[in-house]
């Protein structure tokens, strides 16, 4: 006979054919995990164990490839099972690989199979971030810039007159040190 596997997946048993073989399904249910599951069979004293790799559901990363240093950007997890539909309430880790600060907006998948993660960009370099959910991993490569750019006037919202010039004063740091010399282009919706 075959022994059900823990993971609650189930074994349809048939006798052995004329050649001695057995043949049976085995039935996955409803764990859409990645996993290996032991397959027992034992016959009066003999016994043997197989294992078959479970397979099927995948993750999805997508957002910005680039990121300003000190910026923050949403990537989007996405959880599917072999069928393409989404997988509901699963928990979800989304981990740097360079050890920039990544906050998610649920701790379980929704009823997408998603989940969003804000990374903030304060370590420089191309991060590898890896989200992982029930078996299934995918990696996302961000390249955070060492550069960053900040304007220190106009403040946002300032409110400006017609015909009224009005100063900009931009800081260019490379590794949080200032850079010098170099030139910069800026452009504008309106005017000059």
């Amino acid at each position: 006979n075959f022994s059900q596997p823990a993971d609650g997946s189930a074994a349809n048993v048939r006798l052995t054919n004329e050649n001695g073989q057995l043949t049976a399904a085995i039935n996955l249910g409803s764990n859409k995990s990645n996993r290996q599951i032991t397959i027992n069979t034992t016959i009066d004293q003999a016994s043997a164990t197989s294992t078959v790799t479970a397979i099927g559901t995948t993750l999805s990363v997508s957002g910005s490839s680039a990121l300003a240093l000190n910026a923050s950007t949403q990537l989007s997890v996405v959880v599917t099972d072999s069928a393409g539909k989404p997988v509901v309430n699963v928990p979800v880790t989304v981990a740097s690989g360079n050890g920039n600060s990544i906050t998610l907006s649920n701790q379980t998948t929704d009823v997408k199979g998603q989940v969003l993660a804000s990374l903030t960009g304060s370590r420089p370099g191309v991060d590898n971030v890896t989200a992982t959910a029930i078996g299934a991993s995918k990696t996302y490569s961000i390249n955070v810039s060492s550069n960053n750019f900040s304007f220190s006037s106009p403040t946002s919202g300032t409110t400006a007159q017609i015909n009224t010039p009005i100063p900009l004063t931009l800081l260019w740091t490379n590794n949080a040190v200032p850079v010098a010399g170099a030139a910069v282009s800026l452009s504008s919706t309106r005017g000059t």
